[in-house]
């Protein structure tokens, strides 16, 4: 991968608190690209909590944690994100 970016979006979320905005984020971004099977994309994230709970597999019993397990089962889904 040569770093280049092929597209950018920017969406506003009302949340509680900026995990939960991370994790609807991550949700929203893992649907819009759901139409792009069969390519290679990667997804960039900053939200420490959020990536660490889907790496892990280990999602909270907080509201994001719901979340974030929604943006993990639809990663699984998607073996190309």
């Amino acid at each position: 991968m040569d770093g280049s970016c092929i597209g950018a979006a920017t969406k506003v979320i009302r949340a509680r608190t900026a995990t939960e905005v991370e994790a609807l984020g991550l949700e929203a971004v893992l649907r819009f690209i759901d139409r792009y099977h069969g390519q290679t994309v990667i997804v960039e994230m900053d939200a420490k909590m959020v990536v660490q709970a889907v790496q892990k597999h280990a999602y909270p019993r907080a509201y994001w944690g719901k979340i974030a397990q929604r943006g993990g089962d639809l990663l699984l889904a998607n073996p190309n994100v």
